[in-house]
């Protein structure tokens, strides 16, 4: 299941999960996008993080383990918007993303 979350997490990521993978700084120097639209200005993150979730599912796939996608916002409304963002945009990820608001 892949969880969309408006609360950071990072440090407890690190601790369960492998270390996040990162764009270079060039890389991300051309990721930035002006919007006021959340998944319009970070469309390039969340794209990449789903292409390294693909990769990490085929290769743990045969393990019987599960790829897991993190994806954390700043607020309930941008949380929400993810999720209908992967849903529309992902058919493999239609009703299988999970949202947590606190």
């Amino acid at each position: 299941m892949q969880t969309i979350s408006d609360y950071p997490l990072v440090e407890e990521f690190i601790k369960f999960v492998k270390t996040p993978v990162l764009p270079d700084q060039a890389s991300r120097a051309s990721y930035r996008k002006q919007s006021a639209i959340f998944t319009e200005k970070y469309e390039d993150y969340i794209n990449l993080g789903i292409e390294e979730w693909k990769k990490d599912f085929k290769e743990l796939e045969p393990t019987g383990k599960k790829a897991i996608l993190f994806i954390n916002t700043d607020d309930t409304k941008n949380c929400d918007e993810v999720q209908s963002y992967l849903e529309k945009n992902y058919s493999t990820l239609r009703g299988k993303v999970l949202t947590i608001h606190y």
